[in-house]
Formats: structure tokens, sequence, C-alpha cells
């Protein structure tokens, strides 16, 4: 009867440094990698609303616009906007919508909009005037409010929401003014 052959475990080969042009190869896919990721933040959609200057008659804040404009380079399609109040004081005793928020964030999810507000497209730097005094009456004495911007990248099917809030404050002369406030953070008390 003839021997069998026995198997024989192969070795394998030691593994090689990586060859320069193998390195090369890995820089450059990380240099493409990080060239993507900073394209795609320089493209960013960016809706921004620009707090107003000084209202038309300063014995009413809602007398001035708030200016919706597109800052990035990517067009906003479908840009719809209105106001969102968290909590609005007239002058008169009783005149009151809302409570503020001392504490906590307040729940800005329901908002008032105008046929006119509605479906716009924005390309790079152009704007749009919302007058919020068209959809609140009357006069203010202090507000918390937020604006609405709903819009679609031109690159997304789906609509994305972003909002800016706003909140007015005296000045020395007793005065009321918009200014901008962080969404994150309580109502100021004045």
């Amino acid at each position: 009867m003839p021997k069998k052959k026995g198997k024989h475990k192969q070795s394998r080969p030691p593994q090689k440094e990586p060859t320069a042009k193998r390195q090369v190869g890995i820089f450059a896919s990380l240099l493409a990698a990080c060239t993507i990721i900073s394209a795609l933040v320089v493209f960013v959609p960016r809706p921004v609303v620009s707090a107003p200057s000084a209202p038309a008659d300063s014995n009413n804040v809602l007398s001035c616009s708030f200016e919706v404009s597109n800052a990035g380079y990517i067009p906003l399609y479908d840009v719809s906007f209105g106001v969102a109040p968290n909590f609005i004081r007239g002058p008169g005793p009783g005149a009151v919508l809302g409570t503020p928020t001392p504490t906590g964030v307040p729940d800005f999810e329901h908002y008032l909009t105008s046929p006119v507000w509605q479906h716009h497209n924005l390309g790079l730097d152009e704007r749009i005037t919302m007058d919020v005094g068209s959809v609140i009456k009357g006069s203010i004495d202090r507000a918390d409010i937020a604006i609405v911007v709903v819009y679609a990248p031109w690159f997304m099917p789906v609509h994305r929401k972003k909002l800016f809030r706003f909140v007015t404050v005296k000045d020395a002369k007793g005065k009321s003014a918009w200014r901008s406030w962080p969404l994150g953070e309580p109502t100021p008390t004045q």
C-alpha cells in the first residue's frame, strides 16, 4: 500500500509595509472625503430673518417689517413663513395672548400666516419682507414671538423648518424694539 503524502500547511508571507503608492492613495482618499464634507457645509441652505431696525410708528412695534432672505448658495424653493406667538401683551388690561415662559423653552409649534407669505422661491441673497402687523392687529406692549420659515432646498424632496426668535425690549426712553433672542432660553423679564 502506497504511503499517503501528508498535507503541509502553507505559511503566509509576511505582511509588507505600505508602499509609497499606497500611502498616496490613502492620503488622496482622505483629502477627497474632507473636500466633500467641506463642500456640503458651504452649500447648506441658510434662510435668515433679520430684526427690524426701527418701527415706522415708535409707539407700535408691529409697524415694522421683518426681512426673510437666503444667505446660502443653494436656492430655496416653496418658502413659506409665519409668526408663532409665545406671549403677546397689549397696552390695556386683559389684552394678553399666551403666557410668558420664565423657565424652560417656549413651544412655537403653531403659527399664524398669510396667503402673501406662502410659496416663494429665494435665490442667493434674495429677500422678501413680512409685515407682522398684518396678522397680529392692534398695538403691543411686550411680546415673545418666533418667525417660522418653512422651505425646500433644491436637492431635498422634503420641507425643512427653521425658527428665529424675537422679543421686545424697552430702551431708556420707554420705547419698545425687537431684538433677536436664543430659542433655548426663557422669556426675558422686563
